[in-house]
């Protein structure tokens, strides 16, 4: 494929004419407006073939459920797979019984899935009832994915291996990627990379940077800084949301992320999404990457709730539980009391629920799988001034 040429070569009409706006909810839930270019879709397709599994026509058929107003399901289940030929059965929306009929019937053999989706199917019952033997390769994307929930689903489908990516709208999406089976490569100490987002893909550059504007040594934290070739164009009509974001080539994604002496990435936090207790980090990604080990929960989303009395931030945890672990009140108040000791007995003593523990029927979740947090702060405000309301009786 040609690469075409870069925006800036085009007059101004020509510009105008082959950018369009790719919308995705930011943390308010209101469409960011992001201007992305043909260049930014065909660079981001020549970026990702060399990475991505081989896939053929004739031998595979990838699984098609994201939505395609979304950056993750329109690269990933259009533009990318027009170039290989490769058929996608396409979903209206993720069922799992009609996912699971059709994995069986067409012989689907890659899926584009987000992590709550694969929480189901280690959770569901019907599995078993269908042939999925075919499904070799799942990758992840949109929201961060566990290792442990990647070794979940792995250990229930032994046919299947997880790849991982990482990326954002703004980016087109991919920036880093991690192919199944360098996922179960061991690093030089022995361990696996379950739950690495994987290796910087070909054309971009990427940075991991501290509050203090300068690059973080390896294996410490710091929020990604990318450039490259499908970096948007700014943001629609918003010329002070884009100059905030950029620095100078550098896109500034909000992820905070680690990265290790031989290449590797983890996604550990959103920026603005870090609790901060008494002057500490509490990254809420880790808590419920955490929680979902805890033998009778299902999921979970956590967020900080301000405290006056303490003039702090303090983590509260959203978890569900799994099907017959809660038949009364008394299951449910006995289920909150253990878990927050039992995240107690394995986390920092900065990092314990002090916020307390709330059950759900189900965690609010975005159409491509990142967790609302904003809803659950709302909630948790409304559970706070209840509470008040009721002492003061």
């Amino acid at each position: 494929m040609d690469c075409p040429r870069r925006p800036e070569q085009f007059d101004g009409a020509e510009a105008d004419a082959t950018a369009w706006l790719c919308y995705s909810s930011g943390t308010t839930g209101l469409p960011k407006g992001v201007m992305s270019s043909h260049y930014n879709m065909t660079s981001q397709i020549q970026c990702v073939t060399p990475c991505y599994p081989d896939l053929r026509p004739g031998r595979d058929a990838i699984l098609g459920v994201l939505p395609f107003s979304h950056i993750f399901g329109l690269m990933a289940l259009i533009h990318q797979p027009l170039t290989t030929g490769t058929p996608v059965v396409v979903f209206p929306r993720f069922d799992e019984i009609a996912v699971l009929e059709g994995i069986q019937k067409y012989k689907i053999t890659y899926g584009i899935a987000v992590p709550p989706i694969l929480l189901v199917l280690v959770h569901s019952q019907n599995t078993a009832k269908y042939d999925l033997t075919s499904l070799k390769t799942v990758q992840s994307g949109a929201a961060p994915l566990s290792a442990e929930l990647a070794m979940a689903f792995e250990t229930k489908f032994p046919h299947c291996r997880i790849a991982q990516g990482w990326g954002l709208t703004e980016t087109s999406p991919t920036i880093t990627y991690c192919k199944s089976e360098d996922a179960a490569l061991p690093d030089k100490n022995g361990n696996n990379r379950k739950g690495s987002v994987g290796r910087l893909i070909p054309s971009y550059e990427l940075r991991l940077v501290g509050d203090d504007g300068k690059d973080v040594p390896e294996g410490e934290r710091g929020e990604l800084w990318v450039a490259g070739p499908s970096v948007m164009k700014g943001y629609h009509n918003n010329p002070e949301a884009t100059a905030k974001t950029m620095e100078g080539k550098w896109f500034k994604t909000g992820d905070v992320g680690v990265r290790d002496d031989e290449g590797w990435y983890w996604i550990v936090d959103r920026v603005k999404e870090l609790i901060k207790y008494k002057g500490f980090q509490v990254p809420p990604a880790e808590l419920e990457a955490l929680l979902l080990t805890h033998p009778q929960l299902m999921d979970a989303g956590v967020v900080g709730v301000y405290d006056e009395s303490q003039a702090t931030e303090l983590p509260r945890a959203y978890v569900v539980a799994k099907p017959g672990v809660i038949k009364n009140e008394k299951d449910k108040v006995r289920l909150q009391k253990e878990v927050a000791e039992w995240v107690r007995e394995r986390v920092a003593q900065h990092k314990r629920l002090r916020g307390g523990v709330v059950i759900l029927d189900a965690i609010p979740k975005s159409p491509s799988g990142k967790i609302l947090r904003k809803d659950l702060r709302v909630q948790a405000q409304k559970e706070l001034e209840a509470e008040k309301s009721k002492a003061k009786l």
